[in-house]
């Protein structure tokens, strides 16, 4: 009787014994669990396509080897898969399976091609629009409408309208009236009304409002005129629709403008202003209002900082979905973290960082809650921000590959958002270690504002096994986070102090380094410069490098212990080894039998998620020769042989 009480608990000590034994999962990675069974998460059961080949995505057990018709499959670390299939014509099943008895299957179909459908027929043509004889009237109805060059087109990338906008309707096209800019709108977004006085603007007065960091122009008019805004390196192009001028702006000198610029465009019953920014000048964002008889074009300049760092900038972040809406799932499907949860650990360290710089940061969501797009828009436009980032986590269709598609991307829509998203893509691709993407211009609700630099980060692909591996793990979360908010921390200095900061920044344009004293720091090892995902930093005067970068280009091997945070590492043709723990002034070297001690300038500290050690001290101990040149900034490492 006793052996039988006893032996349940046996098997508990056990069973704790063989899982400390293995690979820290639990820990590493964020309310995830060996499902020790197989998920096929996507596509669903009886999928039908035309296409020919398609993904399967899915988990099983990982302690099992998986085989899909017999075949061996390659799995993550953590038991994720993809593999991407061919299709004949008709049902394909797919059979998944392990030693352990776990099997699975999936069956596909695939028809013939769609080709000749011709889609769904209703492909815009100018030919189609109604022209009416005598224009109607109307108004937009409310704030942040988007109007389109083609009707049925969501990739319109025009800029979104104010409530009270007022044009000439000069026909309709199904659903959509035909705008005096020859622009659509959907009918329900639209009041009619009848038709207004000839509106012409009778004066222009500029007037810099410092507390709000904007200038504002106010074009004095009985009609809120329908209006399109164009932006480029050095310009900005306003035009009013249904409006003609008689008068000259009156303004005195600005820190925003050179010249203005008036076209009567009389073809198409409109007036256009072309504003001049000075080359020192930086537009942050516009937006435009209707107050009191006046049409008012605000134009955001950069956050006046009050502290040493970034007191004074407020940032807005949007942690992608919440609530109900899950957002995409990865291989485990509901079994593991699903996007919403990613993206909110994300934003929360991006957060963390930020206000830690003295920032003010808004967020959309703090918790599980839901909001719609249009709540997330409406604080946008509410708060006025110096900068929008929304985090996603990117996904694709099954018939794409997903074995081969995978990384960071990021989505605009308008210029005055162009500086931004190339400066803080670039900085969370170096600083979180991933391969640099070109931004990409997209209609999306979150990007489609003016009133702010309004962007959208998809940190990865959730339907990639290896990007889901990875992104669950907190490590990489705390590491994107950190990056996000770095990055954009950069971005405000370099637009908020051109003059006394790290970056000067054209108008609407790109970001280069100026000062000498905050140039990157470069690193040669005999004669070749090194690379690192994080920028080297000066400490104590003490050049900080990630360690890894630093002992692999040594020919050293490293081993770091996450529980004690200290490191060893081996230097084979020297018989070296050196030892360091985060945060100890001390490194002991060991050579021949014999260890010393060094104290250290500034010990090894985890910094954007990585742990960074002392570039000097580490190569000397391993019997290098380094020096410093200050004029470029450049420490050079010289290996001595025997």
């Amino acid at each position: 009787m006793k052996t039988k009480k006893l032996q349940p608990v046996l098997l508990l000590i056990i069973a704790i014994v063989l899982l400390l034994a293995l690979p820290n999962r639990a820990q590493a990675y964020m309310l995830y669990e060996n499902p020790q069974r197989i998920i096929l998460s996507a596509p669903a059961n009886n999928y039908t396509t035309a296409n020919a080949n398609v993904s399967i995505l899915g988990a099983c057990d990982w302690t099992q080897p998986l085989y899909m018709n017999g075949q061996p499959v390659n799995c993550t670390e953590h038991g994720f898969f993809a593999v991407y299939v061919s299709l004949q014509p008709g049902e394909n099943t797919f059979n998944f399976s392990q030693p352990n008895g776990n099997t699975s299957s999936v069956t596909i179909k695939r028809q013939g091609s769609a080709s000749g459908s011709g889609g769904s027929g209703s492909s815009f043509s100018w030919e189609r629009v109604t022209w009416y004889e005598t224009p109607l009237w109307g108004t937009v109805k409310s704030n942040n409408i988007t109007h389109r060059r083609q009707a049925d087109s969501s990739q319109s990338l025009l800029n979104a309208l104010a409530k009270g906008a007022t044009s000439r309707i000069i026909g309709e096209y199904g659903s959509y009236y035909c705008l005096a800019d020859r622009t659509f709108i959907y009918k329900n977004n639209v009041n009619l009304i009848t038709q207004p006085a000839a509106n012409q603007i009778t004066s222009i007065t500029i007037t810099p409002r410092t507390a709000q960091n904007c200038t504002e122009v106010n074009f004095k008019a009985a009609v809120n005129a329908l209006y399109k805004i164009e932006s480029e390196q050095g310009q900005l192009r306003f035009t009013l629709y249904d409006t003609s001028n008689a008068c000259q702006p009156v303004w005195a000198d600005n820190p925003l403008f050179s010249d203005i610029q008036i076209t009567d465009l009389t073809n198409e019953g409109a007036v256009q202003y072309v504003f001049s920014i000075k080359p020192d000048a930086f537009v942050n964002g516009y937006y435009v209002e209707y107050r009191e008889g006046y049409i008012v074009l605000g134009l955001k300049q950069p956050p006046q900082l009050t502290g040493a760092d970034l007191q004074g900038a407020v940032i807005l972040l949007d942690a992608g979905h919440g609530g109900s809406d899950g957002g995409a799932s990865g291989p485990p499907s509901s079994a593991g973290p699903l996007e919403k949860n990613i993206n909110l650990v994300i934003t929360n360290y991006a957060k963390a960082y930020l206000e830690n710089r003295g920032a003010t940061v808004i967020m959309t969501r703090s918790d599980d809650s839901e909001l719609s797009l249009a709540g997330r828009v409406s604080l946008i436009l509410e708060h006025k921000p110096d900068l929008s980032i929304s985090i996603h986590t990117n996904s694709i269709a099954e018939t794409a590959d997903y074995t081969s598609i995978k990384g960071l991307r990021s989505y605009y829509t308008y210029g005055t958002a162009k500086s931004a998203v190339d400066f803080i893509t670039q900085r969370v691709s170096q600083y979180a270690g991933m391969n640099q993407t070109t931004p990409q211009v997209s209609n999306l609700a979150l990007t489609r504002i003016e009133n702010t630099p309004a962007l959208l980060l998809e940190n990865a692909f959730i339907s990639s096994p290896t990007d889901y591996e990875m992104m669950i793990q907190s490590e990489y979360q705390q590491r994107f986070g950190e990056a996000v908010g770095q990055a954009a921390a950069e971005y405000i200095l370099s637009i908020a102090r051109p003059d006394g900061g790290s970056y000067t920044v054209s108008t609407m344009g790109q970001a280069t380094a100026t000062d000498p004293a905050n140039r990157p720091i470069t690193v040669y090892l005999d004669g070749q410069p090194l690379s690192f995902d994080v920028e080297p930093m000066l400490q104590n005067d003490s050049t900080m490098v990630p360690l890894r970068v630093i002992f692999e280009a040594l020919q050293a091997s490293v081993s770091w212990n996450n529980q004690t945070k200290d490191l060893t590492a081996r230097h084979p043709a020297s018989d070296t080894s050196i030892y360091l723990a985060l945060g100890s002034p001390q490194m002991e070297i060991t050579q021949a039998g014999q260890t010393r001690s060094v104290t250290l300038a500034a010990p090894a500290a985890i910094v954007n998620g990585r742990v960074l050690v002392p570039l000097r001290a580490i190569s000397e101990g391993f019997g290098c020769s380094v020096s410093w040149e200050a004029e470029s900034r450049a420490v050079v490492i010289r290996t001595i042989e025997d």
